[in-house]
Formats: C-alpha cells, structure tokens, sequence
C-alpha cells in the first residue's frame, strides 16, 4: 500500500489520532496497517475526486517515527469503546453530556469515577470598554465585572463523525449577531476532549471567554 511516515515530536511515546488525505481511487474501502502488517482502527471522513481523508491510530515512540501502510479493503479492526448520540460522547475514558443548550454539560472520568465540572462549560460574552486603545487594550476594571452574556442558541447540534477512530458532535449557534460552530471531539483511547471552534465575530464592544468550572481548584 501507501507508506505513511508518522514523527512524534514528544518526549514521550505516544498514540494519538493522525488525519492524512491519501489517494484512493477505489471504492472497495480503506484499511490502515502498522509496520508488521496488523490492522489499527481506521476511519474514513470523505472521499472525492481520488483523493481520501482518513484518520487512524498511530503508535510512535519518543521524537522518533512509525511507518503505516495505506491499503485497498474493508476496515476492521476489532472492537471500539466510542459511543456517541444527539447528546453524548463517550470512550474508554470519558462520558461528556451535552445540554439542550449546546453546552458540555458534565465530562464524567470513568477512571477517577469523578465529575469534572461543577457547571456546564459555556463561552462568555465579556465587556470590553478600555480607556485608551481598545483594539487592544484589555482594562482590568472589564476583568472583574460579571460576563455580559452566554452563547446560548437555540441549538443545532448534529452527529458529524461516527467511527472507531473518533466521535463528533457539531453544535451550531448565533447570539450577539455572531455565528459560532463548534466540534465536539473524542477519539479512541484519548484523554483529551478536544474542541474545535469556527467563529464568525460580528460582536462589538466584547471578547469571547471559554469558561470552564472544573471540580478540582487550586487558590
């Protein structure tokens, strides 16, 4: 097949998800393979005009490299912890809950048997009046007031990627004259909750906070 060679640039082996667009001029399906041959979970996003994006999980070791084979056939490679409905997301690690709202609503770590917010992660509307200079200027008077308002909808929210590699959920609004699409990732044996932020800013006077109370602090 394809080679793909994968370079970690950390100092610390790692797997994670890695996003390629590849030639792929048959329809047969695609199957990603380490460097012995063996399937890893593959997940193809489009393909169009022989060319195809896919995502795969990639083992590589500290700053080093990985060779993967791209190849023609049905992906397979055993079974996935990764759930996902209109509201949640779910694998191995992490539950998140979404509210009506478009909101994360609770991030439960199966492994702590904890939950991680003491209150749905929103992003904040903050007032943004300075003295002087206020293209960039930002007063300290305008940190200490209360936000101005939420991104609060109503909400669009929509399964975008259903596979083994990762699970999304797009959540779409508009307040403040603003247009605010936001991708609600989890993937595989992640351990990360990763979200994607497409913002046409059309708010005045303002700058946008992503606010999130956690249920661990330290004063």
């Amino acid at each position: 097949g394809e080679p793909l060679v994968i370079y970690n640039p950390l100092a610390i082996e790692r797997e994670d998800v890695v996003e390629a667009e590849v030639e792929a001029n048959s329809t047969g399906g695609i199957q990603v393979v380490d460097g012995k041959g063996r399937p890893v979970p593959t997940q193809v996003l489009s393909q169009t005009n022989g060319l195809a994006r896919i995502l795969f999980l990639a083992r590589v070791p500290s700053i080093g490299f990985a060779v993967y084979g791209v190849q023609t056939g049905k992906a397979g490679a055993g079974k996935s912890s990764l759930r996902v409905s209109d509201r949640v997301l779910e694998n191995a690690r992490y539950r998140v809950t979404l509210n009506d709202g478009g909101d994360i609503a609770g991030i439960f770590d199966k492994s702590l048997k904890k939950q991680l917010l003491t209150a749905p992660a929103r992003l904040e509307f903050r007032q943004e009046v300075p003295r002087e200079w206020p293209a960039w200027n930002m007063d300290w008077q305008d940190r200490a007031n209360a936000p101005m308002g939420y991104v609060d909808g109503p909400a669009r929210i929509r399964i975008v990627e259903d596979g083994p590699v990762r699970v999304a959920l797009e959540v779409q609004r508009t307040a403040r004259g603003s247009d605010f699409v936001q991708t609600i990732q989890l993937a595989a044996g992640g351990e990360r909750v990763e979200i994607v932020n497409r913002i046409a800013w059309q708010t005045t006077n303002a700058s946008l906070k992503a606010a999130f109370p956690l249920t661990v602090s330290n004063s």
